[in-house]
């Protein structure tokens, strides 16, 4: 800091951002990039903001704060000049530690001691009586010239080690980050794995596993994690594989689009796609269980093509239809045939009951998919009961194509990123009972298994 440009020490806090994607739980694994031979750590505490409370003062309030552990990874550099994104926002750069302590528990800041060990040694001790600026000064700085809102985080900063370096780690060291004097806030634990490129794979899955939301994708019979971690297939809770969006999902389904289908229920093959929404609280994603009302006499699968719109998608036209489609995935939209009153427009009983459209497990990017021969209009579906295959049929058999779909519906109606379009299903239907295992599988998208309980 005495150097140009600065020429002494800052007379503000030097402050800045660690995004979402950098955010990692106590015992993730934390991806290093294969360009990064090491990374710096940077033990320190984070004080949560929760409501604000009027002090004695005039016009004055403090907010109420809570003290977690944080491992505030960089990548080392040596120029302070801004922006230090790429240095200080790599995906899981900021370790946080799973439990939090009110100040009234944790006491003065001015007290803490964080100590930073790497495989079991010992590397640094960092004691927050040195702090430049104290917390509650550190808090009266920030808030001066920025609004802090209920959880929100501020941390109090890193500190060098006894050689005047942070501590450094690489691939395969276990870093755990304590507070002696605050046994509450326990450990925050993360292990460094090499970074692998999840994000690139034409594969993805989103799951549930210890309490967090992730996309994965495989690799060797495992689930690998966007936090870098492998787990099997089955310690995780499968999800539908599709982003959330700042909206209700729109999701149109097709009738009758096969004429297989359209022949088997004595229907004459339409001239128009026959379409009909769903909510989005039909869906359920792989491995889940799907509800069959009680005193019903026939519910059957239906396994389906589902297209995962990419763009925002108006008047577009049929040979530019793939470019707005994000992906495919497999959908089994059950129907409820004591219900079905209008096979042209089945009423909302038939098919939008809760749990009864497992979707999944994979999103497919449709780059993978436009490489097949044929496209996604060469896929051949089935469906297996308890391991029986009770349904065979091939995508080109369907009476309007995805791309014909695309060109349609933008005509008259805007298709937004991650609204679905349900393709129809072929002939093959049977009734499902309670204990039922059903796969709908669609070469090279996916198996989506599905079990049917009683209500």
């Amino acid at each position: 800091m005495p150097d140009a440009p600065y020429k002494g020490a800052p007379k503000a806090p030097v402050l800045y951002i660690k995004p979402a994607n950098t955010w990692r739980s106590s015992g993730a694994n934390i991806p290093v990039p294969a360009r990064v031979p090491q990374v710096e750590i940077g033990a320190t505490i984070g004080l949560i903001f929760g409501s604000f409370r009027q002090t004695g003062y005039a016009n004055a309030a403090m907010p109420s704060v809570a003290a977690v552990l944080m491992n505030d990874l960089s990548v080392p550099h040596a120029s302070f000049f801004r922006p230090p994104v790429k240095f200080k926002c790599l995906d899981g750069f900021l370790g946080i530690g799973a439990n939090a302590l009110s100040t009234e528990q944790a006491g003065d800041p001015s007290t803490w001691v964080v100590e930073v060990r790497i495989n079991g040694e010992l590397r640094q001790r960092l004691d927050f009586s040195t702090m430049i600026r104290p917390a509650a000064q550190l808090i009266a700085d920030v808030r001066e010239f920025m609004t802090l809102h209920p959880g929100d985080v501020l941390t109090l900063g890193c500190d060098i080690a006894a050689d005047g370096k942070r501590p450094l780690a690489q691939v395969g060291d276990v870093i755990e980050i304590s507070a002696p004097g605050l046994p509450g806030l326990g450990k925050l634990t993360n292990t460094l794995v090499k970074e692998e490129a999840w994000r690139t794979r034409m594969k993805t899955a989103r799951v549930l596993y210890q309490g967090q939301v992730l996309s994965a994708g495989e690799s060797d019979g495992q689930l690998l994690m966007a936090n870098g971690q492998r787990v099997s297939f089955d310690a995780v809770t499968w999800l539908p594989p599709l982003a959330p969006t700042p909206r209700p999902r729109t999701i149109l389904a097709l009738g009758l689009n096969y004429a297989d289908h359209a022949k088997e229920l004595a229907f004459k093959a339409p001239e128009e796609p026959l379409v009909f929404i769903k909510g989005e609280g039909t869906l359920i994603g792989h491995r889940a269980q799907t509800r069959r009302p009680a005193g019903v006499t026939y519910m059957h699968y239906e396994c389906e093509l589902a297209v995962v719109v990419g763009k925002t998608a108006r008047h577009v036209k049929r040979d530019d239809a793939y470019d707005f489609i994000a992906g495919y995935t497999v959908a089994n939209d059950y129907a409820i045939r004591d219900y079905l009153e209008n096979w042209y427009r089945p009423n909302l009983r038939v098919k939008n009951r809760d749990t009864c459209t497992p979707i999944g497990p994979w999103l497919v990017d449709t780059k993978d998919v436009e490489k097949l021969p044929g496209g996604p209009m060469a896929l051949a579906l089935q469906t297996t009961v308890n391991g029986k295959v009770t349904q065979s049929g091939n995508t080109r058999d369907m009476i309007f194509d995805v791309p014909f779909l695309i060109e349609y519906f933008s005509s008259f109606m805007t298709l937004s990123p991650g609204d679905l379009i349900l393709t129809g299903t072929p002939d093959g239907v049977v009734d499902c009972q309670p204990g039922d295992h059903i796969v709908t599988q669609i070469e090279h998208i996916g198996a989506l298994e599905n079990t049917i309980y009683a209500d």
